[in-house]
């Protein structure tokens, strides 16, 4: 029992524990990819990378492409981390959107559209309207249950029953109310013990009656 977390959205509000915050889910052909806070979790796995709020991902012919506002990370199918291209490389600042454009990486910012080239070095505008944007999607249920075991430590199943037990769960006015709760039962205790007694010396049984 000590070992078990919970994570309800509910009980963590109550004891002020704040779950990381999800970002953006992408699904390619094979891939999911979501952040949780600025970590990067692929297919339900998280990755030793840190990205920017995550804007975009796609697939690139046998890699991932993943994009913030003024960067770019290449990522292998298994989330190893190719490259990482910043405004130093050239890419284009203030990333909005990223798509794909017949096989070519495109990316939109505040005012332009830019075609990459096929090493990510050259970057010419371009009007098009033709292009596939990366969106994102709503999690299923299958990637929320897998996104649990990430959604930090939660409060102890042990923590919860013994605040339920001491009353603490409703703060300082629980542990009064569940003192108060004692002491009753206590007097209730007392008051049956007295009664009975009581009875037991004021009622004579019917066949000491009967002798008389």
């Amino acid at each position: 029992m000590d070992e078990k977390n919970l994570h309800s959205p509910a009980l963590l509000n109550w004891y002020n524990i704040q779950p990381p915050q999800i970002g953006k889910n992408f699904q390619t052909n094979k891939h999911w990819l979501i952040q949780l806070d600025n970590h990067l979790i692929l297919n339900g796995i998280p990755l030793n990378i840190q990205q920017g709020a995550l804007i975009g991902a796609i697939e690139y012919q046998d890699i991932i492409i993943t994009a913030s506002k003024n960067e770019i990370m290449l990522l292998t199918a298994q989330g190893e981390l190719i490259e990482h291209l910043s405004k130093m490389h050239g890419i284009p600042e203030n990333i909005q959107r990223l798509g794909i454009k017949q096989e070519q990486l495109v990316v939109q910012t505040d005012h332009k559209t830019y075609l990459a080239d096929d090493n990510f070095i050259e970057w010419q505008t371009i009007h098009d309207s033709k292009i596939e944007w990366a969106t994102a999607e709503p999690l299923n249920v299958d990637q929320q249950r897998q996104l649990l075991q990430y959604s930090g430590e939660g409060v102890k199943l042990e923590r919860v029953i013994l605040d339920l037990h001491s009353g603490r769960i409703l703060g300082n006015w629980g542990v009064y109310l569940m003192d108060l709760m004692a002491v009753l039962f206590l007097l209730l205790s007392l008051m049956g013990v007295w009664m009975w007694s009581w009875r037991k010396r004021h009622h004579k049984s019917p066949v000491a009656s009967s002798n008389r």
